[in-house]
Formats: C-alpha cells, structure tokens, sequence
C-alpha cells in the first residue's frame, strides 16, 4: 500500500493527481495504460468553501500488482511520481507531506 499523508489542496481548483512508479520521467500527458500507472485522485472545488484555503487529505493506493507487473518485488527502493493534471485554467498547488509504503 502506497499512502500519501497530508496532502494539501488549493480548494479553489480543479485537480487531478496521477501516481506512477519507477517511471521517473512521467508527466502530465503520460498515459495511463501503463504497468507503472497507480492511480489518481481527483478533488473539486467545494460550494461554500474558501478557495484560497487549502484542504488535506490521505490518499491510498494498492500498488502490489504493479511492483509485479514492473517486476520489482525484489528492490529496496522505488521512485513515485507524482503528477499533477490541471483541469482548469487555474493551476493547482498541491504539496505531499509524506509518503509512507
């Protein structure tokens, strides 16, 4: 299980996450239809909400099949990619306080 804890959110913005894994050179138009493809978290502005405020949340995600797939299971370490997807024309401003496996 991959967690990424306190991750804060420009609640003003429409974002979206994607993780891969031992793929260091991921980006925002990196496809999704790859072995090293996680996940992705999605979070909308909120009515009532500031938006200059960020909220944080925990995101988990399974990543057993894909260290499989990617034929890692023996390594020590693995690099995670965070990328963030801008929906709108505002960008995002997210920040990870940590990453847990």
């Amino acid at each position: 299980m991959l967690v990424l804890e306190d991750v804060t959110i420009l609640s003003g913005t429409n974002t979206h996450l994607v993780v891969f894994i031992n793929l260091s050179d991921a980006n925002a138009s990196t496809t999704l239809d790859c072995v090293e493809y996680v996940g992705s978290y999605v979070s909308l502005p909120h009515m009532g909400m500031d938006m200059d405020m960020g909220h944080v949340v925990n995101i988990r995600l399974s990543i057993t099949t894909n260290i499989t797939n990617v034929g890692i299971e023996d390594q020590d370490t693995l690099v995670v990619m965070v990328v963030s997807r801008v929906v709108d024309a505002k960008e995002s401003q997210v920040h990870v306080g940590v990453f847990k496996i």
